[in-house]
């Protein structure tokens, strides 16, 4: 199993060093290249090459059963509605006026409202008659422009309740 090292002949061990011998890095180099192939070839004792590994993918798609390709064609067509269905949806946000960065926060909202009996037409029309579209306003607190901030009556107060204690 193992290979034992070989000493250099014609080296004696150093006195006062308790038997211990020098290599050269010649021979440490060949020790550590030898050490490194075994290991390498317990490493990948019993693990198949690429090719074979190809040859096996190849061999097991040769034999998949009818039901897995069945299988595997019934996904890939309900992907492909998924997709078609999802295109559908968002024309219909379009000509209904949602704005194209809101789409996916609409199609989601009004997907949870439908039932059985009601198409997406229908339940997006309801959606925007119940939630019109842009009727949120955001305010950052900055002041846009060069003109004067108006503040709120509890901001003026602070203002004043500062100033005093200055």
């Amino acid at each position: 199993m193992s290979e034992p090292i070989e000493t250099p002949v014609n080296q004696e061990p150093t006195p006062g060093s308790g038997g211990e011998v020098t290599f050269t890095q010649a021979q440490v180099d060949a020790l550590v290249a030898r050490e490194k192939a075994k290991a390498e070839a317990k490493a990948k004792k019993g693990m198949p090459s690429a090719e074979e590994l190809a040859a096996f993918r190849a061999w097991q798609a040769d034999h998949q059963s009818d039901e897995d390709k069945l299988g595997s064609a019934i996904k890939e067509r309900d992907e492909a509605r998924a997709k078609v269905e999802q295109y559908e949806r968002e024309r219909v946000l379009l000509s209904k006026g949602v704005p194209a960065e809101d789409i996916d926060y609409y199609a989601y909202k009004i997907g949870k409202t439908l039932t059985e009996g009601k198409d997406f037409k229908t339940a997006a029309e309801e959606y925007l008659a119940a939630h019109p579209i842009n009727t949120v306003k955001v305010d950052t607190g900055a002041a846009l422009g060069s003109g004067p901030v108006s503040k709120t009556t509890n901001e003026q107060m602070n203002t004043v309740i500062r100033s005093a204690f200055k």
